[in-house]
């Protein structure tokens, strides 16, 4: 009688297999935290943030963003970035890496961004996973040395 409630969570443990795909879509949610260094002060605020990934092959995606910083501290932002995805292996637990090019908005300034980062994500169903994104930024110095944010994502995955 026991042993069902004993192997029910190792089925869950074990990884399957998930694959991305050509055509295939994510949309994610990602709430988080920024912190932004200076030279004389660190700032810290809550971040926010959606993606778009495209498939182009089993393990790469075209990917588009919109993010910002605030409304806490005196350093807020906002941003809109596109490039690339790369999924280091498809199981259970998606690791990934990214780098993405775009505008950065911080009161009256723009300035270009590069953004790199990298997360995981955890399929809870075949379309449904949770996981975490860290992304670091460089900042020019009139904005600071750099902006890091950690966030949460909540992804859902389409068929095109």
């Amino acid at each position: 009688m026991r042993s069902p409630l004993l192997i029910c969570p190792l089925l869950f443990a074990i990884p399957s297999l998930a694959w991305g795909a050509e055509g295939e879509a994510v949309v994610a949610v990602e709430p988080g935290w920024a912190i932004q260094s200076a030279p004389e002060r660190t700032e810290h605020t809550f971040a926010a943030g959606a993606s778009l990934w495209l498939g182009l092959t089993d393990s790469v995606w075209a990917a588009a963003s919109l993010g910002f910083t605030g409304p806490g501290g005196d350093f807020r932002s906002v941003e809109a970035c596109g490039g690339l995805v790369l999924a280091l292996d498809v199981l259970r637990i998606i690791p990934f890496l990214e780098a993405q090019a775009g505008l950065l908005a911080s009161g009256e300034q723009t300035t270009a961004l590069v953004r790199l980062g990298f997360g995981a994500d955890y399929f809870l169903t075949e379309r449904l996973s949770v996981g975490a994104v860290a992304r670091y930024r460089p900042l020019p110095s009139e904005l600071g040395d750099g902006l890091v944010t950690v966030e949460a994502r909540l992804a859902f995955r389409l068929e095109l």
